[in-house]
């Protein structure tokens, strides 16, 4: 699974979004099929901006088809049938260091 760290640096939303947008694109046309990003939590542990701009980026993502499904953090668990049912297609990511981390610094996306 590749790996995209938008917190690295610590950019803007307006920054970081399209940046996101196109090294998504990216990896889907070279035939990646599962991504990590990596956008942090927040510094105030309600949820800081650059997570749920990417939440929000991916929903538009899903309904336009770039992105088949994602998972957040706190749900990337082998208890959440959804999650299963995803990680079932890449079995390697069983392996996963997140894997039932509860980490709301990340979101894992599927193509």
């Amino acid at each position: 699974m590749e790996e995209i760290d938008i917190e690295f640096g610590r950019p803007t939303v307006d920054v970081a979004m399209p940046l996101l947008t196109e090294r998504l694109r990216s990896l889907k046309k070279s035939g990646v099929k599962a991504v990590k990003i990596i956008h942090g939590y927040g510094s105030t542990g309600k949820g800081g901006r650059l997570r749920k701009a990417t939440l929000t980026l991916l929903d538009e993502l899903k309904a336009s088809g770039l992105v088949k499904e994602f998972v957040i953090g706190e749900q990337w668990s082998k208890c959440e049938l959804r999650t299963l049912t995803l990680i079932d297609r890449m079995p390697q990511l069983y392996n996963d260091q997140d894997l039932e981390r509860s980490n709301r610094g990340i979101t894992v996306v599927f193509f």
